[in-house]
């Protein structure tokens, strides 16, 4: 019978964004995932190990090989975009939360100051 071990996880995004995370060696990958993109504040899609390893989500973390210390990296749902418009400009806030924007200057096309 398995005994519940605390663990330290990085759940890191390409971006460099990254958290830290006590995980219960009991909860499956998908628990950790969701505990990372509240965390993150974004919406996650896969967890991969650092050689590129896809979890399943339903896998408890300690049948996983995953260890203390260890880091993972995060996909980011391609929905978890925004784009907002206005008459002269737009601007895309990714999930990390940076922004991008374009267009006129005057009415919004300039987000530099952000």
């Amino acid at each position: 019978q398995f005994s519940s071990v605390a663990m330290l996880l990085t759940i890191t995004l390409l971006s460099g964004k990254d958290v830290v995370l006590e995980a219960d060696a009991a909860w499956t990958i998908n628990e950790l995932k969701q505990r990372a993109q509240i965390e993150l504040g974004v919406g996650l899609g896969k967890l991969m190990t650092l050689s590129g390893v896809v979890l399943p989500k339903k896998q408890p973390i300690h049948r996983s090989g995953l260890q203390d210390g260890d880091t993972l990296t995060a996909t980011v749902r391609p929905d978890a975009v925004q784009l907002m418009a206005s008459t002269e400009s737009f601007c895309v806030v990714r999930s990390d939360g940076s922004a991008v924007s374009w267009g006129n200057p005057l009415t919004g096309g300039d987000c530099s100051a952000v």
